[in-house]
């Protein structure tokens, strides 16, 4: 008996660190802010901000909220923030307020946050709550000190990273914080889904470089949505989770179709930047007019690797069928496989038949005879040679997503 009261007098201690899981008074938000609470027990208040004003002021609605808890931990389902004033969310920025998802910026419209602290989330309770995190931001800048708060996530599934003036995941981007003194008590364990393009009507195209070893430690990962993009750089291990999977079947799926920098050639790719994955994956290239053919140092490995399951990879453009594809026109019962057959959805006169790998308006790869590779033991050195470019970052700009591609 005397246990159970012991029980009960801790249950009202641990109860009485948290605020009431309910709407705060409307005193406690601002203008162009509401409330809303479904009717079930084990719900938790909604916030909504998409009036897209930008009088309202992001730092005074957290203030107020944490002044209304009065030292108590509140938590929220979630916070749907629009619009509002020019920013920076600070270290500590959320104090006792907490989301399970957190959207600064909505598929709809975008926020003006112009910088994340690096420990932002590393000091509260928000750290051990969120789990989907979307910044879609005008103004944002600072890309390693957004990746580093990011990294202190620890429960995030779900990532949106939209920002007009970042231009590259850095490297070792999703690696935890230096200060964290054991691997097991942090880093983004249960990171399923990383996207750089959410918009519904306009995504900013932002994201130019990939540096080495850019998502390593990621677990759980599934899949990297760079549709759309400006990538015309991919470092060597860009991909290479550094981490064994939670589970053996797990797919990587891999986006990069419809890049709009000229500059996405085969030579964006380095010598190793499909290497080590160390899971099954599928590669989307469809609609990259410029990626002419699929240099044999970066795709053969990747093609022979087998972590768990085999590698496939989705084309979607002519390619240009001379020595330096001869590699795979030599091995089709080793090679073909891993192409995912695809149609043309944006030509018109096309047959509608399947392709894998396209040579030109009749043959795939596969249709071409040997005449085609005659000579190539000579040649081939000469066609792959990767002149030396300079790569500066294109100026970020805004796509209207209602236009076809």
């Amino acid at each position: 008996m005397k246990s159970l009261f012991i029980l009960f007098l801790l249950g009202l201690l641990i109860c009485g660190s948290e605020a009431a899981a309910t709407c705060p008074e409307e005193s406690a938000l601002i203008a162009g802010c509401s409330c809303f609470q479904n009717r079930r027990l084990d719900s938790l208040p909604e916030l909504r901000c998409i009036s897209g004003s930008r009088e309202t002021d992001l730092a005074e609605l957290i203030r107020r909220l944490n002044e209304n808890a009065q030292g108590s931990v509140y938590h929220f389902e979630s916070l749907h923030w629009t619009g509002g004033k020019k920013v920076e969310i600070g270290e500590g920025f959320f104090g006792n307020v907490t989301f399970r998802e957190l959207l600064l910026g909505t598929p709809e419209q975008f926020s003006f946050i112009s910088r994340v602290h690096p420990k932002t989330f590393s000091s509260g309770p928000i750290a051990e709550q969120l789990s989907r995190f979307a910044i879609r931001s005008l103004e944002l800048r600072h890309d390693a000190d957004l990746y580093q708060a990011i990294t202190s996530l620890k429960k995030l599934e779900y990532l949106v990273v939209e920002g007009r003036y970042l231009t590259k995941v850095p490297a070792h981007a999703f690696t935890p914080l230096a200060d964290c003194y054991s691997v097991e008590g942090c880093g983004l364990k249960e990171l399923k889904r990383i996207n750089f393009s959410e918009g519904w009507y306009e995504t900013i195209i932002h994201v130019t470089r990939l540096e080495q070893f850019a998502f390593a430690g990621l677990p759980s990962l599934e899949e990297i949505n760079l549709k759309q993009q400006d990538v015309l750089y991919i470092g060597d291990y860009a991909f290479a989770l550094n981490s064994p999977a939670t589970s053996e079947k797990n797919l990587l799926k891999i986006d990069l179709s419809h890049q709009w920098n000229a500059k996405f050639k085969p030579q964006s790719f380095q010598p190793l930047s499909l290497a080590d994955i160390g899971r099954p994956v599928e590669l989307d290239l469809y609609g990259n007019p410029f990626l002419e053919f699929l240099p044999e140092t970066v795709f053969r490995p990747f093609l022979e690797a087998n972590d768990g399951g085999p590698n496939v990879i989705r084309l979607g453009q002519t390619m240009t069928c001379n020595c330096t594809m001869k590699w795979l026109w030599e091995s089709p019962q080793k090679y073909r496989q891993h192409f995912i057959p695809w149609t043309w959805t944006d030509k018109s006169g096309d047959d509608g038949r399947e392709h894998t790998i396209q040579c030109s308006e009749t043959e795939d790869l596969w249709d071409l005879d040997g005449t085609h590779f005659e000579g190539c033991d000579e040649n081939l050195e000469k066609e792959e040679k990767v002149e030396k470019e300079h790569i500066s970052p294109a100026a970020p700009i805004l796509l209207d997503t209602k236009d076809e591609l």
